[in-house]
């Protein structure tokens, strides 16, 4: 019987071509198959805005869509609405999740529906608790930021949900949103917690949630919104490398020079702490 050695020669070259990719493909799987690289930053917007701060919330949510995500920045919004306060943008009532996403439509929020979850009570530690976990393992990143929006109370908590009967998430369920959330998600810590709201920068709210967070940014009185934040969320997409500490010193000095000149500012506070 005749060999055919040409044929031998090429299977033992095509063999050792298999046992080449198969090596490559164990040790580097990501560059093999060509998965994106992971992400500098995850920011996680709560916007509890069932309630009459919606309005104010809704616009300060479409001028972040002035910004955007980008592949290094994911900016990822729980949004939850009221059926009143402001009829806008289809005047759409219930909770969705959104990736917010560049445009430059001042009149209406753009960015596309991640999922629509039906009504659900932005003032249950719960709603907050899985929001986290499914951000992080949705969008994982190397640092990870949640903003909190809407009205604060200190002692009393933060997110109010009208339709739930005014609910808010106490200081203790804001730790056990963040202790359960976390740990779904399998991080340790948050890098940087915002406080978009009233009266949270109390050391009993910060000495309760200091084991889930490294930098935690809130007004000690009385605010009216997290004026610069977007400038803040600008700088850190064209500088996603940014630490956290920089980031929330950004949105405090950003925040007092908004109200630079304004008698109202005279009373106002914003301040960052180092919980670690």
């Amino acid at each position: 019987m005749r060999l055919d050695f040409d044929l031998i020669r090429h299977t033992r070259h095509f063999k050792m071509i298999v046992i080449i990719v198969g090596l490559i493909l164990a040790l580097c799987p990501s560059a093999a198959y060509g998965e994106a690289e992971v992400a500098q930053w995850t920011v996680l917007l709560y916007y509890a805005a069932d309630n009459d701060l919606e309005a104010l919330l809704m616009r300060d949510l479409n001028r972040l869509e002035l910004i955007g995500s980008t592949a290094d920045v994911h900016v990822i919004a729980l949004v939850d609405r009221h059926p009143r306060y402001w009829t806008g943008s289809d005047n759409w009532s219930d909770t969705r999740l959104l990736r917010i996403e560049k445009d430059q439509n001042l009149f209406a929020i753009t960015s596309p529906d991640v999922r629509k979850l039906g009504e659900r009570n932005t003032g249950s530690a719960e709603t907050l608790e899985r929001f986290i976990a499914w951000g992080i393992t949705t969008y994982p990143a190397r640092k990870y930021a949640l903003v909190i929006s809407d009205h604060g109370g200190g002692w009393r908590g933060a997110a109010s949900d009208e339709t739930s009967a005014g609910q808010m998430i106490s200081p203790a369920g804001l730790a056990q949103a963040l202790e359960r959330g976390l740990s779904t998600a399998g991080i340790e810590r948050l890098d940087l917690l915002v406080f978009d709201t009233c009266l949270m920068a109390q050391l009993e709210v910060w000495t309760l949630l200091s084991p889930y967070v490294r930098y935690g940014v809130a007004s000690e009185e009385i605010t009216y919104g997290l004026k610069g934040f977007d400038r803040a969320m600008r700088d850190l997409v064209e500088n996603p490398t940014m630490d956290a500490a920089e980031l929330g010193a950004r949105m405090v000095r950003y925040f007092e020079e908004h109200y630079t000149g304004d008698e109202t500012g005279n009373t106002l506070t914003m301040s960052q702490v180092d919980l670690e």
